[in-house]
């Protein structure tokens, strides 16, 4: 689609308190196609105006009784959200003082009347092919936003790419025990089925619980909190919600083991200048991913470490069990092991 065609389709409010400019503007938005076209000869209407219309471009005169243009522009920014909206500014004065406040209120545009045709045809056009890019831009951001973890879309909007920084964090694994066998027995689409849903379940508890998705890897989830006994409570919901989608799913052979282990990681930006994304790499990390590889189907396991930082509920719920050997560490890990049972 032309970006003529897609603008046409603007919705454009005219707020003028000259009858005969309304008029007037009305009908050279006509002469080039824009229908979507409403109007008010009150300044005190433009707010009400702009929320029942949701116009794609304002057309606001200057000099007007009860509000002036500056007024009404102060109005709008209280109730617009986020969107570009393209403002251009009509007026018979146009000293720099004018020019620079009416910007300064979020103007785009400012044009001197009396206004040649073309070139307000052409700024108009313009003003409305910017809002097009805008909206699509914002589109694809949000399009994109799906495919990142939270702290990814942070460093994107915040524009902070300053590497990584030392910090406490509790991370947690969860992998569906039994997902092998399941795979080679059934379908790639039913397979790919369950696990949609089966990770959809599992991140939606995870962010209930004020934890993140770090990333999903196979049938594997990773996620970072930064209180521990939030991380216990999402490990134990996890498996309860699990079973319950994957039995309604005619799969309850298929149940998450969860490891926990909180410490000191490095969280930040990695990769190179082609590819970077955001994540955590530390011991932490890995303890976590074998104490999850340690941790039974419907069983939570959790480091010494972590068990020190529950709320004393949750503590009496983790029974100690025999240290977990690590290949590669010349330490072994102290467990606590949680059931979770199938009630």
């Amino acid at each position: 689609m032309s970006f003529t065609l897609a603008t046409t389709d603007a919705r454009i409010l005219i707020v003028d308190d000259d009858a005969q400019s309304v008029g007037l503007l009305t009908h050279i938005l006509k002469s080039k196609g824009y229908t979507a076209i409403q109007s008010t000869t009150d300044p005190r209407n433009a707010v009400s105006f702009y929320q029942q219309f949701a116009p794609d471009l304002i057309l606001l005169d200057l000099n007007m009784p009860h509000l002036n243009g500056f007024q009404v522009m102060e109005a709008l920014q209280k109730v617009m959200d986020d969107t570009y909206l393209p403002v251009i500014v009509l007026s018979g004065q146009g000293d720099q003082e004018k020019r620079r406040q009416a910007l300064e209120l979020g103007a785009k545009d400012f044009i001197m009347k009396p206004f040649d045709l073309i070139e307000l045809r052409t700024r108009i056009q313009n003003m409305l092919e910017v809002r097009l890019l805008h909206n699509q831009i914002r589109e694809h951001r949000n399009q994109l936003e799906h495919y990142v973890s939270p702290s990814t879309r942070r460093v994107i909007r915040e524009g902070k790419d300053e590497g990584a920084s030392l910090a406490r964090r509790t991370i947690i694994f969860s992998d569906l025990r039994g997902f092998t066998s399941f795979s080679e027995r059934y379908s790639p689409v039913l397979v790919f089925e369950i696990l949609e849903g089966v990770l959809e379940v599992q991140t939606d508890v995870i962010e209930k619980h004020s934890g993140e998705v770090d990333k999903f890897i196979g049938d594997c989830v990773m996620g970072v909190f930064i209180d521990a006994s939030n991380a216990a409570r999402a490990a134990r919901e996890m498996i309860e919600e699990s079973k319950r989608f994957l039995t309604r799913s005619g799969s309850p052979e298929l149940i998450p083991g969860i490891g926990i282990n909180t410490g000191e990681v490095m969280e930040g930006v990695i990769g190179q200048k082609h590819r970077r994304s955001y994540t955590l790499i530390g011991d932490t990390v890995n303890v976590a991913a074998r104490l999850c590889s340690s941790a039974p189907s419907g069983h939570i396991a959790v480091s010494a470490s972590t068990y020190q930082e529950l709320d004393p509920s949750l503590q009496q719920m983790f029974a100690l069990d025999n240290d977990v050997t690590m290949r590669g560490r010349s330490q072994a890990v102290s467990v606590r092991m949680q059931r979770v049972s199938n009630e």
